[in-house]
């Protein structure tokens, strides 16, 4: 009796493994028919266009599209790694360069929408950590402060390192915050807020849910700058310190 209860308990965790796949899968063939749909569009539009001004505004909206859909791509290949606790063994890291060379890599969107962005911390931060699943974290979190806070907005990412070991990172931001309603599916797959402005397909915080499972993390929810906004507030153990850098 004890074995069938175990055998059963298993296909039970295997089948609820497999419904989620199959689920995902299903999702994500929804999600990359539409930005496939708009390229083939505007192929269309540019091979009929006679003017320059048509075939500018085709080639536009078809780079759109190639831009949507290779973030899109980038973000189920990253969740479907994670997901699958698919990770590399835990190595030095530098944190408050990974957090300074976030900003940096979106300052070009941040600059587009006048927002201010500023990293508070220490200037070094030696961890050890999966690389990988820090990296997915940080850059999902400023990525969705820079999409969708405000115009003319701050974003501000925070790091620190109590006497206990425990590590926190903080990315805040002064936008429009998020809809209580829409708080209890915040970490689901393809899940956006009503009335939410920015493209996305919603996968942004399902990662950074599963890079947090894989540092043994946990994630809070508090109001951002000035009481205004959102913040993710994401602690974890930090005792197993890289050595400092020479």
């Amino acid at each position: 009796a004890p074995l069938v209860d175990e055998l059963n308990a298993a296909f039970a965790r295997l089948g609820a493994v497999l419904e989620r796949e199959r689920q995902f899968l299903a999702d994500a063939a929804h999600e990359l028919r539409t930005p496939l749909a708009v390229i083939g569009a505007q192929l269309d539009t540019l091979r009929q266009a006679h003017d320059d001004a048509s075939r500018a505004a085709a080639i536009y909206r078809l780079e759109a599209g190639l831009r949507r859909a290779g973030r899109l791509t980038h973000q189920l290949l990253a969740l479907a790694r994670l997901d699958a606790d698919v990770e590399d063994q835990p190595t030095d890291v530098d944190l408050a360069d990974l957090c300074r060379d976030t900003l940096a890599a979106h300052a070009v969107a941040a600059d587009a929408r006048r927002i201010e962005m500023a990293y508070l911390g220490p200037d070094s931060v030696p961890c050890r950590c999966p690389m990988s699943a820090m990296e997915s974290l940080v850059d999902n979190l400023v990525g969705n402060a820079v999409r969708y806070g405000r115009d003319s907005g701050r974003v501000q990412v925070s790091l620190c390192r109590d006497a206990q070991g425990v590590m926190t990172l903080r990315v805040s931001d002064d936008g429009p915050g998020i809809a209580p309603q829409a708080s209890g599916a915040l970490f689901e797959r393809f899940r956006r807020g009503t009335g939410v402005k920015g493209s996305g397909a919603g996968l942004g915080l399902a990662i950074v849910r599963s890079a947090a499972r894989q540092l043994n993390a946990s994630i809070a929810v508090h109001p951002g700058l000035d009481g205004a906004g959102v913040a993710f507030e994401v602690r974890w153990d930090g005792t197993s310190v890289a050595p400092p850098r020479a």
